[in-house]
């Protein structure tokens, strides 16, 4: 399931890397002397970097929660990125 989400998540930045160089390079060929910066390009770039940033700690979170209920790893990693995770998204909001 972490995989997954991960997985989905690089997706989505990839999708945001390729959108964002093939934004660039019609605005470059176009306005060759202007700088522009739309809207929609941004809304696209911000909303993508989010899904990638909720992703990887969702995923994260999963991993830790698993981690935290066997007894395969020490119970503190888990806890450890329980709470790295939530300093994280506590800066993210």
């Amino acid at each position: 399931m972490a995989f997954i989400i991960i997985t989905l998540g690089l997706i989505a930045g990839m999708f945001d890397a390729a959108i964002n160089e093939l934004a660039n390079t019609f605005f470059i060929n176009e306005f060759k002397s202007k700088t522009i910066e739309t809207n929609v390009k941004q809304m696209i770039k911000t909303n993508m970097d989010y899904i990638f940033i909720g992703s990887t700690i969702l995923a994260i979170i999963i991993l830790s929660i698993l981690m935290i209920q066997t007894i395969v790893f020490p119970k503190r990693i888990g806890y450890y990125g329980i709470t790295l995770n939530s300093i994280v998204f506590s800066q993210v909001l």
